[in-house]
């Protein structure tokens, strides 16, 4: 069945050969890293709002543009605020013993304290998105440190992980056919969940 880990292995493959003839630079080459809060819960001036703050609850696609809560421009005074085009990293939680969630920024938005900010200069962000993607099952394997109550990533040893980079042009090229490879695999996935939906309801009305 496809799902993330098929597509994360595409990936690896396909930044696997981009390697071999790219020139690689650090992670801290190419990004500015910085993170958030949580403003308050006990000053409801603070709260319900109309500024993106993202947590990583909210952290559940590669595109963000949205959060279950909002704050003030009150709370905003005590925040930093990132604009789109932005990659957002949880960068602790539970989630991080089995996948890295990794998103691109598209409004401005606040962040919460698990939540690191990757401002990308140097390099397509879209691109870095893809390049770092690859890389998730060695991340998860030797950059995330368990804790007393929940995982975390050790920010120093993953920026410093090299990403190939060749010219900005054929960084554009590859983000084009992951794009269009991506979309297939999305809907090749919505594909056999519909007929599993199906099978599950046929052996349903099959044994009542």
């Amino acid at each position: 069945m496809l799902d993330q880990k098929y597509k994360r292995g595409l990936l690896n493959q396909i930044f696997s050969a981009i390697s071999k003839g790219s020139q690689r630079r650090k992670l801290r080459e190419l990004v500015h890293v910085s993170g958030g809060k949580t403003p308050s819960m006990s000053n409801s001036l603070y709260w319900n709002g109309d500024i993106v703050w993202i947590s990583s609850k909210d952290m559940k696609s590669s595109r963000i543009s949205g959060s279950e809560l909002k704050i003030t421009n009150l709370a905003l005074n005590e925040m930093t605020l990132y604009h789109p085009g932005t990659l957002l990293l949880v960068a602790r939680s539970g989630i991080l013993k089995h996948s890295l969630p990794l998103a691109i920024l598209e409004v401005d938005a606040t962040i919460n304290q698990d939540i690191k900010a990757l401002q990308v200069h140097g390099c397509n962000a879209f691109y870095l998105y893809y390049a770092i993607l690859s890389q998730e099952d060695n991340i998860i394997r030797t950059l995330v440190k368990t804790g007393t109550t929940v995982q975390s990533l050790m920010m120093d040893s993953f920026l410093n992980i090299e990403i190939p980079t060749p010219d900005i042009d054929l960084q554009q090229s590859i983000i084009d056919k992951l794009a269009k490879l991506e979309k297939y695999v999305d809907v090749q996935e919505e594909e056999l969940s519909l007929l599993s939906q199906m099978r599950n309801g046929l052996l349903q009305q099959l044994f009542i």
